[in-house]
């Protein structure tokens, strides 16, 4: 028994291993597809930053596309991750309190994106001025930035809240 209950440790961590290197070359894909929308749709223009400022033409859209595939998979996979651990009764109470921390993190990650990315697409759907649009474009950042700023507090709250040193 003990050698299969090895065996199976040493396929797990393999199969953790091979996880980490995939997700590596994805992160990496992913943002040399950014990388390549700004390039291949650069005009030389003056910018004054703001959320999609680097990204040109029809870049912005498909930007938004990618932002979106991510944070729908993210939500997909945390779900399915909550669901799955919410099911199992070996599942220790440490292990669904980190999930818990980690699962609302995501959470107000994504919602914060969800936000910026919402709020981008409309000012490009409506008819509206340069001007409106530049200022709404500044306000698309606000719920994303919101979202960074919270993560702290989430994990200082759940730390003092939970115990964990």
């Amino acid at each position: 028994m003990g050698v299969v209950g090895g065996c199976a440790c040493v396929l797990s961590i393999g199969l953790e291993r091979l996880t980490a290197v995939l997700l590596v070359s994805f992160v990496s894909a992913g943002s040399l597809y950014a990388a390549y929308l700004v390039i291949a749709y650069y005009q030389p223009q003056r910018l004054i930053c703001s959320i999609p400022a680097p990204y040109h033409g029809a870049a912005s859209g498909l930007w938004a596309q990618s932002l979106t595939f991510f944070n729908l998979s993210s939500i997909i996979v945390y779900s399915t991750t909550a669901i799955v651990i919410s099911h199992r009764a070996r599942v220790s109470k440490a292990m669904r309190r980190a999930f818990r921390c980690f699962f609302l993190v995501m959470m107000i990650d994504v919602g914060g994106w969800t936000g910026t990315i919402a709020t981008i697409k409309i000012t490009h759907a409506i008819n509206i001025t340069n001007e409106t649009r530049f200022i709404l474009l500044y306000v698309a950042g606000l719920f994303v930035n919101s979202a960074i700023a919270a993560k702290p507090l989430v994990y200082y709250t759940v730390r003092f809240q939970y115990g964990i040193s």
